[in-house]
């Protein structure tokens, strides 16, 4: 497919190649960043058991009349602990924070409202705001037995293995890592800490993508750069053939040089698209290698000007492998927000344009920033936002709303 197609068409083509990876269990210690492939119901309470918010005294608010109240201490119950005596009339049990509760106490008064002497068996108690259930938690309050906690395409953070920890769940079903080549073409090339002669560039685009990659949850293999040679290209693209995905940066324009999409086609590789709707990003190249194993490498020609590659990588890579790896949300997410400044648009195509979110007294806005063109890298590093204008020429006011599209990272 060569004529240009949509960024929606874009989405569903890629999506509908995009077959979900295989799972595997990993334990508890190494589950940080994979996705989850199972759910998670609960096969407990939680709390196990009622317990105190904090350090100070467990009573009977039927025995709290007056402003101060003294009570019969019976013992103390520190975390870990169970107690042996259950409250009585007008007495008190002197409780840690995450200590069981006594049985017959419906709330815990803070040791900063007590006065008591060291070896008295009195604690002058203030109960000003203490009414049933303050300071304390009950049994199952947060969870129960059987209910669902995590669905399968979580990715899991901190908060998910805390939570599993809990659980006692110490081994988890994850999706496979996805393990993404990334080749950077082109004669004026060189290496990041290499001297550049006449005419060259370094090479910002590998480090970019291996960076994005690693922040979409997937391995990044760098092979290198590929010169506009057919034989040195086939080696290397053979090469990166092997991945789950291939990324490629440059030579899928319309120059003489530019023979990625020949050298593909070569490999086994079928094109699914050649050319998006969208600025900057147009020669976007999408297709699919299906092996004799029946596993798939899914390939993908960037541009090569170094803001078309990054937003590409965002708009249409990202979700792919999103995909693959079985997440819940895949498509990038989008939100309506009104311009701090005014702004004119221009171009036959939707553009992306690089933005930062700013906050104002009745909210989040956004604002573009000064931005060159896909060949500015410093535009960029000053936005956290991409602003999504439609085709067309016309001037946006301050406060109308727009599309926003907000990267992970």
């Amino acid at each position: 497919m060569s004529s240009l197609i949509s960024i929606e068409d874009a989405h569903q083509f890629i999506l509908d190649q995009v077959d979900i990876a295989p799972s595997h269990t990993v334990s508890l210690e190494e589950v940080l960043g994979l996705t989850l492939r199972t759910e998670i119901i609960s096969q407990q309470s939680s709390p196990l058991f009622d317990k105190s918010l904090m350090d100070g005294y467990a009573v009977r608010t039927v025995d709290l009349q007056g402003p101060t109240v003294s009570l019969k201490v019976l013992e103390m119950v520190s975390a870990g602990e169970v107690g042996e005596h259950r409250l009585g009339r007008e007495e008190t049990i002197q409780i840690m924070t995450g200590a069981p509760l006594p049985v017959g106490a419906d709330a815990v008064i803070p040791v900063e409202m007590s006065e008591r002497e060291s070896g008295e068996p009195l604690v002058h108690l203030q109960t000003a705001g203490i009414d049933p259930e303050k300071n304390l938690i009950r049994k199952g309050t947060i969870l129960q037995p059987g209910q669902k906690l995590l669905s399968s395409g979580r990715v899991i953070r901190p908060a998910e293995v805390a939570l599993l920890a809990e659980l006692g769940i110490s081994e988890v079903d994850v999706s496979i890592e996805a393990v993404v080549s990334i080749l950077a073409t082109g004669d004026e090339l060189v290496a990041t800490g290499e001297s550049l002669g006449p005419g060259q560039i370094r090479n910002s685009n590998a480090p970019m993508l291996m960076s994005q990659v690693q922040r979409a949850g997937g391995i990044s293999r760098n092979i290198g750069i590929g010169r506009d040679q057919l034989d040195e290209l086939l080696n290397k693209v053979t090469l990166g053939l092997e991945a789950n995905f291939l990324l490629l940066s440059g030579g899928v324009s319309a120059g003489e040089k530019d023979l990625v999409p020949q050298v593909l086609k070569e490999c086994g590789v079928r094109e699914i698209f050649h050319k998006v709707h969208v600025k900057p990003g147009k020669p976007l190249w999408f297709g699919v290698l299906e092996k004799s194993t029946g596993e798939k490498t899914y390939v993908f020609g960037l541009p090569g000007n170094p803001v078309s590659s990054m937003l590409c990588f965002e708009v249409f890579v990202r979700p792919a492998i999103r995909q693959f790896l079985g997440q819940e949300r895949v498509l990038p997410r989008m939100r309506k927000l009104p311009l701090s400044k005014a702004h004119v648009a221009a171009g036959g195509r939707p553009t992306y344009y690089p933005s930062q979110l700013v906050s104002q007294a009745d909210g989040l806005a956004v604002e573009p920033v000064d931005w060159k063109g896909s060949s500015d890298l410093l535009a960029p590093t000053r936005a956290d936002a991409w602003i999504c204008f439609p085709a067309g020429n016309r001037k946006y006011s301050i406060g109308e709303i727009v599309d926003v599209y907000t990267p992970d990272w």
